[in-house]
């Protein structure tokens, strides 16, 4: 394996990279707000050398660092430490069990990593859990705490939200550095919760940073905050404490890519049940003013049941067949001569069938990797796929923070209706890291389905399908 050093000198930081470390440098306490792909574990770790490159006594102090992040984003942080980190280090997983994890704390608290860097890694809630249990934990003082996909946190309500905030604050960390890909959904307002971990005393208030920054309006069920007020202003503010670099600015230096639809037609037996659950769901009642759908509670239900039927139809009954998704995907691979490839599912539950359906045709290197999944399974599946150039079925839900540069097609086996979801699985594959420059992510269409349309709402401009199907009679628009 390539020493960090090797590997820097082989692929030196881009010019956005280098100017993000020199700002987390230089505030210490800041939001970095890189696209997907575009590096951000590596520019974080950039920043933390600069401060060792910059202490003449760095090599005789222990520094502690505190990463906390969801489960699949571990191995990640391990890997790139391996890659790209110079000074001496130490880097340690806090999962396992109660005792496992106990026996770490007691050996942070008597401060046995003696490494010039410790890399000390957990979720959100289980460093939340250690801290309510161990007030020692909680009163711990690190030298560097970093929060990866940060944006997980803005919204400011959960116990989770309210626990982390205040076991980050100067107190706990002198360097506080936060990491999203996409930090605002709806507005200046999903701000908020980052801004009060970096620092409190700005807006203590909710209410008063959205009454500065946004545009609230009460409709007599309470306050609604939409839109931007004050923009410039809001501008001049982030400046404080964020750098951010969208997609557009980084466009140039990630590989091309490219959405497709994958025209489908249904098997007939999955017209026959398909049709048969719409019937259920579309059931008519006579009034005076005609025909009119009867409302029902199992609407959504009978909806899951439709997208599942699409996807595998054997999720809803191991005696049916495979369906036209996964025929369709590996005739498109034959066309196009390629056995590396990750399929992304939107229902673990027929993962398992779509890997016996991919045995049977031939693909002997199939990797799953979804949720629930340790750290350690997770690198191991990703090294695998990697190395043998297999297939991979991965959770669309779970498909953040790893990367697969490698790979150079994806198909969409069924979608979030989430778009940043998708997105986010999308760009396992689309890194600074790439093999390829050009990626294709075809999206398995059903002819005459749901499926033709959800793929019309997700490809509208940050439009969320969740948020727009919301009622049972938006749903029965689609079919």
């Amino acid at each position: 394996m390539a020493s960090a050093h090797d590997n820097k000198l082989r692929f030196p930081l881009r010019i956005f990279q280098k100017e993000s470390a020199r700002f987390l440098f230089k505030k210490r306490r800041a939001l970095l707000a890189l696209s997907m792909g575009a590096g951000k574990t590596r520019t974080v770790l950039e920043a933390i050398e600069m401060d060792y490159c910059n202490d003449p006594q760095a090599d005789t102090k222990c520094h502690d660092v505190l990463i906390l992040c969801g489960k699949n984003s571990q191995p990640t942080w391990k890997n790139e430490i391996a890659k790209w980190f110079e000074p001496e280090y130490h880097f340690t997983y806090l999962t396992g069990t109660p005792q496992y994890r106990s026996g770490i704390w007691k050996r942070l608290l008597r401060h046995d990593f003696n490494k010039s860097y410790n890399f000390f890694v957990c979720t959100y809630a289980t460093f939340v859990i250690e801290a309510k249990a161990n007030p020692k934990v909680a009163a711990l003082r690190w030298d560097y705490i970093i929060i990866d996909e940060a944006q997980k946190l803005r919204n400011r309500k959960p116990a989770l939200t309210k626990n982390v905030m205040r076991h980050v604050t100067e107190k706990n960390s002198p360097v506080l550095y936060l990491v999203s890909g996409k930090p605002v959904r709806k507005g200046p307002q999903d701000l908020w919760t980052l801004i009060r971990m970096i620092n409190k005393k700005w807006f203590p208030s909710y209410w008063k940073f959205v009454n500065t920054y946004c545009i609230v309006e009460d409709f007599g069920f309470g306050q609604e905050v939409f839109g931007v007020r004050n923009a410039e202003a809001l501008r001049q503010f982030l400046k404080k404490f964020m750098i951010r670099y969208t997609k557009e600015d980084v466009e140039k230096e990630l590989p091309e890519k490219s959405r497709y639809k994958l025209y489908v037609t249904p098997t007939a037996e999955q017209i026959r049940l398909y049709d048969s659950l719409v019937d259920d769901m579309l059931a008519m009642e006579s009034t005076d003013e005609g025909l009119v759908l009867l409302h029902s509670s199992s609407d959504l239900g009978i909806g899951v049941k439709l997208r599942q039927l699409l996807v595998c139809p054997k999720i809803l009954d191991e005696r049916l067949g495979y369906g036209a998704g996964i025929e369709s995907i590996l005739e498109q691979a034959t066309v196009n001569d390629e056995r590396h490839f990750v399929i992304f599912m939107p229902f673990t539950a027929g993962m398992s069938y779509i890997e016996r359906y991919l045995h049977l045709n031939g693909y002997k290197d199939v990797f799953t990797i979804k949720g629930g999944m340790d750290p350690g399974p997770i690198d191991e599946a990703c090294s695998n796929f990697e190395s043998t150039k297999g297939v991979a079925l991965i959770s669309v839900e779970f498909a953040e923070s790893f990367s697969l540069p490698s790979c150079g097609t994806g198909y969409m086996l069924g979608s979030s209706w989430n778009p940043d979801t998708n997105e986010q699985a999308e760009d396992r594959l689309r890194r600074l890291s790439s093999v390829h420059r050009h990626l294709q992510i075809w999206y398995v269409t059903h002819e005459g389905t749901i499926d033709e349309r959800v793929f019309e709402i997700l490809n509208r401009k940050n439009r969320n399908a969740a948020e727009v199907l919301r009622k049972p009679q938006d749903f029965r628009r689609l079919i």
